[in-house]
């Protein structure tokens, strides 16, 4: 059971180091105008995004064998302990977020950018928001 721990503790850390760099990725890409380093921005960014799509499936098959190994989470799913479903509707919208950030590679690609460095630099602070709440939740279990 510590070792579904640990397996999904490390590709979820995995996977939000992909979630803080490609908006950094997107700041420099929105303040480039030479097309060939543009180019090879939405390169790294089209790889590191494919990367994290495999982690992100990894943190849900983790997250799964977690569950159903009887751990101890699973004393913390019942109606007592209501964060578990909170840390879950937060996970899903780091889903989401990645989806998002998928449609702007896609937009970068296309030349369809309408947003500024500055937009992906705040950008960058929501899976961080996301995180804390998730390690919060789970370490102080609120409710």
């Amino acid at each position: 059971m510590p070792l579904f721990i640990i397996i999904h503790m490390s590709i979820t850390i995995s996977w939000f180091a992909g979630l803080f760099y490609l908006p950094r990725i997107f700041v420099n890409i929105a303040q480039q105008d030479d097309n060939n380093i543009k180019n090879c921005l939405i390169g790294m960014a089209k790889r590191l995004y494919n990367f994290m799509h495999l982690l992100s499936v990894g943190v849900i098959i983790s997250g799964i064998m977690l569950y159903l190994s009887k751990s101890p989470i699973e004393e913390n799913v019942g109606d007592h302990h209501k964060w578990m479903y909170l840390k879950l509707v937060i996970v899903f919208m780091t889903f989401i977020y990645q989806q998002i950030c998928n449609k702007m590679i896609e937009n970068f690609e296309k030349g369809l950018n309408k947003k500024s460095h500055n937009f992906y630099r705040v950008f960058n602070e929501i899976p961080l928001i996301f995180l804390i709440t998730i390690l919060s939740l789970v370490t102080i279990k609120p409710f």
